[in-house]
C-alpha cells in the first residue's frame, strides 16, 4: 500500500484529501490555489520540508489550468493548417448568433494567431484527391518558421478517414520546427469538419502550457503513480492526457461523486457544486450524463464531457451594479486578491462570500483563513448610502439574485428538458454550496436538500472515486450499412471490438491497471442524414 492524495485544483481553492496507507483514514487540506500548491499540501500531509524528496505515492488530480487559459485566452501561439478554401472555418463558425437582437455583435477571437491553407485533401472514403508537391512543403515550413509559432494545429477535410496523411506531414513540421503538432484526426475519428478543427486549434493552443504544468508536477513525484481527472469522468496518465479532455476536470468529478451517492438513494439528484469561480449543476440519474459535443468560451469542442450547466455565480463573483440594476457575477475576484474579507491587496469591491460574511452565514472560526468584518460593514454601508437603504437590506437583495441565477441554472438540467423534479433531492456540495442551499431548493420547490460528508471538498472525493480509463476511437467504414449487409456489419463489428479491447488492455497493463472493463459505443446514422 501506498499514500494517496485526491486532488482539485479549482480556480480560488485547491482541494485535497489524504489517503493514509495503514489506517486508510482521510485527511482534509484547503489551501489557495496556485501551481505550487498540490505539491505544498502532499508536503503538509507528510510533514515534509521544501527540501525532502515525497516518498512513492499515488496521486490524483483534477485542475482547472486548462479551462481558465481558454477563458482568458492564455495560450501558446498557434498556427492553424487547413485544406485550401477553409481559412475562415474557425471565425464562420456555426453562423449562430446567441443574440438575435444585438446590434453590436463581438465574437471571441478564434484561438489560432495564424491560418494557412494547403492543397491537402481526402475524399469521404479517405482517398487522397490531392496532394502537397515538395515546393509547396518548402514553402509552407518557410512561412512557419518566420511566423515563430509555438505549436500547429493541422486538419484537413475527411483527414480523420486518412489519418497517416495528417501524421506523415505533422512529423515533418514537427522534425523542422521543433514545435508540437496536433492533427484533426487524433482529436476526433468522427465526421464535423468545424468541430474537429476547432478541438485540434483547442488542444494546440492549451496542451503545450499544461503538458509543462504536469510534467513539473511529475518532477517532483518521483517513482509516483500520477493521474489526471478527465472531463468525462474517468481517470488517464499524464501523456495521454490533451487539453479537450480537462476542460471540465473539476466539475467531473464532483459529478462522479454524486453518481456513488445517488445510487445509494435511488431517486434522482440535482447536483450543486457551488466553488469560489462558478456554480455547476448537473441531473444525476443511474450514470455521469455524458455528452460528446459541447461549446465552451465561444469554441465548439468534439470531446466527450460529464453535461452541467454552469452559471457565473460562485462565493467570489463580484456584486456589483450596471444600469441602476444590481448584479452579480459574472467576474469573480479570484483567489488573490480575492474577497474583501480575505484582507489580501487592496480590494474595494463586494463579492458573494463578503456578503455571506456581513449575513452571518459564514462562520469566521470554521474558515481556513482570517476574516476581516469591519472592511466589510464599511463598503456595504457606503453602497447602501447611494442607494438609500440600509446596509443588510441590500446584502440581502444581492444574496437573492445569485440564489434565483442558480436555480435557473438548476431548471435548464431539470425541468427544461421535460424531468420531473417532485421527487429529487438538492445534493449540496462545493465550497459555498451550504450557505444558498436552502434558498435554491425554495426557488426550485424541492422537499429534499442533502449535503454530504466532505461537502467541501465533494470533486476531490470524486476524484478519489473514479476509474481509470483509456479511450480509443476509430472511423466505420463508410461502404458498409446496416440496410444491406447486417451480418457483415456484425461480423466487422466484432473484429474491430476484439481489436480495440487487445489494444486498450496492452495499454493500461503498462500503467499498473489490473482490471479492465471494456464498453463499446457506436455511434451511428440514419443514411443522409448528418448527426448520429
Amino acid at each position: 500500500m501506498i499514500h494517496k492524495f485526491w486532488i482539485d485544483r479549482g480556480g480560488t481553492f485547491t482541494d485535497c484529501i489524504f489517503q493514509d496507507r495503514e489506517t486508510q483514514s482521510l485527511k482534509v487540506l484547503k489551501l489557495l490555489s496556485s501551481d505550487d500548491a498540490p505539491i505544498v499540501a502532499i508536503r503538509q500531509f507528510l510533514n515534509l520540508k521544501e527540501y525532502e524528496e515525497i516518498p512513492p505515492c499515488e496521486v490524483r488530480i483534477g485542475t482547472t489550468l486548462v479551462t481558465n487559459a481558454l477563458l482568458e485566452r492564455k495560450g501558446e501561439r498557434v498556427a492553424l493548417i487547413v485544406t485550401q478554401g477553409f481559412s475562415d472555418i474557425l471565425q464562420i463558425g456555426t453562423q449562430a448568433r446567441p443574440d438575435l437582437f444585438a446590434l453590436n455583435i463581438e465574437k471571441a477571437a478564434t484561438l489560432a494567431a495564424l491560418t494557412f491553407e494547403i492543397p491537402l485533401r481526402a475524399d469521404a472514403a479517405g482517398t487522397l484527391t490531392s496532394q502537397l508537391t515538395a515546393a509547396e512543403l518548402e514553402h509552407l515550413i518557410n512561412q512557419l518558421i518566420q511566423a515563430k509559432v509555438e505549436s500547429v494545429a493541422l486538419s484537413i477535410v475527411f483527414g480523420f478517414m486518412n489519418p497517416e496523411a495528417e501524421e506523415n506531414l505533422a512529423k515533418i513540421i514537427s522534425d523542422r520546427l521543433q514545435v508540437p503538432v496536433y492533427c484533426g484526426s487524433s482529436t476526433s475519428k468522427q465526421s464535423g469538419f468545424l468541430a474537429r478543427t476547432a478541438t485540434c486549434a483547442l488542444n494546440a493552443y492549451l496542451t503545450p502550457p499544461l503538458t509543462r504544468y504536469l510534467n513539473s508536477i511529475q518532477s517532483q513525484l518521483q517513482n509516483s503513480r500520477l493521474l489526471v481527472m478527465q472531463s468525462n469522468g474517468q481517470l488517464a496518465p499524464p501523456e495521454r492526457i490533451t487539453g479537450d479532455l480537462t476542460l471540465l476536470s473539476g466539475p467531473a468529478g464532483g459529478v462522479v461523486a454524486a453518481v456513488d451517492h445517488q445510487n445509494k438513494i435511488s431517486k434522482p439528484a440535482i447536483a450543486f457544486d457551488m466553488g469560489g469561480t462558478s456554480t455547476d449543476v448537473a441531473w444525476i440519474e443511474g450514470q455521469p450524463p455524458l455528452i460528446y459535443e459541447t461549446e465552451i468560451g465561444g469554441t465548439p469542442i468534439k470531446s466527450t464531457v460529464v453535461d452541467i450547466h454552469t452559471v457565473a455565480a460562485g462565493g467570489g463573483s463580484l456584486c456589483n451594479e450596471s444600469h441602476n440594476q444590481l448584479t452579480v457575477g459574472p467576474l469573480s475576484a479570484g483567489a488573490v486578491p480575492g474577497p474583501i474579507c480575505y484582507q489580501r491587496g487592496n480590494r474595494h469591491q463586494l463579492t458573494l462570500t463578503d456578503i455571506q460574511l456581513y449575513l452571518g452565514r459564514i462562520k469566521d472560526t470554521y474558515f481556513p483563513l482570517p476574516l476581516g468584518f469591519e472592511e466589510v460593514t464599511q463598503r456595504l454601508t457606503e453602497l447602501a448610502c447611494k442607494r438609500s437603504t440600509d446596509p443588510r437590506n441590500l446584502a440581502l437583495q444581492y444574496l437573492q439574485i445569485a440564489i434565483v441565477k442558480m436555480a435557473e441554472a438548476a431548471r435548464q438540467v431539470s425541468s427544461a428538458q421535460g424531468r420531473s423534479v417532485e421527487n429529487a433531492q438538492l445534493l449540496v456540495y462545493g465550497g459555498a454550496g451550504g450557505q444558498v442551499a436552502c434558498g435554491v431548493a425554495n426557488e426550485l420547490n424541492l422537499a429534499e436538500v442533502f449535503l454530504p460528508r466532505l461537502a467541501g471538498v465533494y470533486s476531490a472525493v470524486g476524484i478519489g472515486l473514479a476509474p481509470e480509463s483509456i479511450t480509443e476511437e476509430i472511423p466505420w467504414p463508410p461502404e458498409l450499412q446496416f440496410k444491406e449487409a447486417k451480418e457483415q456489419v456484425l461480423k466487422e463489428l466484432s473484429q474491430v471490438e476484439e481489436a480495440l479491447t487487445i489494444r486498450l488492455r496492452t495499454s493500461l497493463a503498462a500503467h499498473q491497471t489490473q482490471r479492465a472493463d471494456s464498453p463499446l459505443r457506436v455511434s451511428a446514422r440514419y443514411q443522409g442524414s448528418h448527426f448520429a
